[in-house]
């Protein structure tokens, strides 16, 4: 570990008397429009920025979140908004889900919708990937949402409780 976090690290045991973090992961930097941030270069952005330009909390984190976390990421509005783009995408799905009427359940429909939270997982376990895991949670779920109508009653509540455990990780989906 780098010297720094050492000494974070024991400052906030020091003062809690608890361990801080099993796990320390360090990001790349964050730039905008493909230059670090910086106050001289007046490119800083804070939150406060983008909540004044209409995004919400949800949306800024899916952006710091969906892509590779030691890599550099580049702010830029534009980028903020396909993001945004596909998190509501998703969002969109899940809430007509939510609203679904059961019927008769499918053999193929029970398959996909096992794989959801196992797909998820084992794309998180490979050095938190969560773009693709994102990617490939939003094309299963694409495959639901088409064919939800054919969703039993118990199928249903199975994808949302997995939809729901992905959210607890994501926290950006409900």
């Amino acid at each position: 570990m780098v010297r720094h976090h050492d000494y974070n690290i024991a400052i906030v045991e020091a003062v809690s008397s608890k361990q801080f973090s099993r796990y320390w992961l360090h990001g790349g930097h964050l730039h905008a429009d493909n230059k670090k941030m910086s106050k001289s270069l007046g490119n800083v952005y804070h939150t406060r920025d983008v909540l004044a330009k209409g995004y919400g909390g949800a949306e800024l984190r899916f952006f710091l979140i969906y892509g590779a976390y030691r890599e550099k990421l580049n702010f830029t509005f534009e980028k903020l908004e396909e993001t945004s783009e596909r998190l509501h995408s998703l969002q969109d799905m899940v809430a007509d889900l939510q609203q679904t009427k059961s019927a008769d359940q499918t053999k193929e429909e029970a398959a996909v919708t096992n794989e959801v939270t196992s797909t998820f997982e084992n794309h998180m376990n490979n050095d938190l990937d969560v773009k693709t895991a994102f990617d490939n949670l939003h094309e299963k779920v694409t495959k639901i949402h088409r064919n939800r109508e054919s969703l039993s009653e118990i199928e249903l509540k199975r994808v949302l409780n997995s939809l729901r455990r992905v959210d607890s990780v994501l926290q950006c989906i409900y």
